[in-house]
């Protein structure tokens, strides 16, 4: 009597991790809400991979100075006159 005993291994591959969906929300309405917007962006520079991330910098910087430029035509005197209403503030 011949017994013969075949072990047959198969390779499943693993599933590909899911990709990181981000959720869209609405943009704030208020200048309060962009304030905390922007304040969560600078604790993540500070303190979150995305300070580390420095290929992304260029993106963030040329977004926020269009956004400076923008706020500054705008607003009345532009610029200027807001860095000095800013400035006596801070004084008081």
């Amino acid at each position: 009597m011949i017994r013969e005993t075949v072990v047959e291994t198969r390779l499943v591959p693993a599933s590909p991790p899911e990709p990181k969906v981000e959720t869209t929300t609405a943009p704030p309405a208020t200048a309060a809400g962009w304030a905390t917007l922007l304040t969560e962006l600078t604790e993540q520079l500070h303190e979150g991979e995305l300070g580390r991330q420095h290929w992304h910098h260029e993106k963030l910087y040329r977004a926020l100075v269009e956004v400076v430029a923008t706020l500054g035509e705008v607003y009345p005197g532009g610029l200027e006159h807001l860095q000095r209403n800013v400035s006596r503030r801070r004084r008081r």
